[in-house]
């Protein structure tokens, strides 16, 4: 079963809490205007980190405790013929992004950087920014704990047999699925706009 964001709680729940916790109030148009850019941003900002040694980097999303909710990766290849490319994944496995020789380069979204990275990049995209760069933390954490609270929250009647997708403006998706002893499988998976743009040549080019 597919659903898109609003045939669920997640959104309604998400905006309640970032304005309970940092009087911030997101319209749904607004989240999906930003969504979208926002997470291309983590992505392209992590395509522009040299090094050779860097093959795997992550953008970080903690809560503000510290409790690790998942990571954005970006994985650079390059060819026989020094072409370079790249794939984006996601993670919940915190033991992945601190192994050195997995993920050789790693940046937290509390991280005044990216920030500032991000707010420039969705402001050239869609004339819109964070007024207060900050805000993106506050975005994302909370938007991928009350994602992982719905997921764990769902009975086994609601995930079915087939397993649920939770579809985010083409961008991510949400897939949850039972195991062969009926365990809860959480997966955050990269959406068809999001493949896309990796591939994008104007992506790759990045420097």
């Amino acid at each position: 079963m597919i659903k898109n964001l609003t045939e669920t709680t997640i959104f309604q729940t998400w905006n309640s809490r970032l304005v309970d916790e940092v009087g911030f109030d997101v319209p749904l148009a607004s989240f999906k205007e930003l969504f979208r850019p926002i997470v291309f941003s983590l992505a392209n900002f992590l395509s522009k980190v040299g090094g050779a040694d860097i093959t795997t980097s992550a953008v970080t999303i903690s809560n503000t405790d510290g409790v690790f909710l998942c990571a954005l990766l970006v994985n650079r290849t390059v060819d026989q013929e020094n072409k370079t490319s790249f794939d984006v994944s996601f993670t919940t496995d915190k033991e992945f992004v601190n192994n050195s020789e997995l993920c050789q380069y790693t940046i937290a979204a509390s991280e005044r950087e990216l920030q500032e990275f991000v707010n420039k990049f969705i402001m050239a995209e869609v004339k819109n920014r964070f007024q207060a760069p900050e805000l993106l933390y506050d975005f994302l954490r909370v938007l991928f704990s009350t994602i992982l609270n719905y997921t764990n929250s769902l009975t086994r009647d609601e995930i079915t047999e087939e397993g649920l997708e939770i579809d985010i403006e083409d961008t991510i998706t949400i897939a949850v699925s039972l195991d062969e002893e009926s365990n809860r499988v959480v997966a955050i998976e990269p959406g068809t706009a999001l493949k896309t743009y990796v591939k994008d040549d104007k992506f790759n080019e990045a420097e």
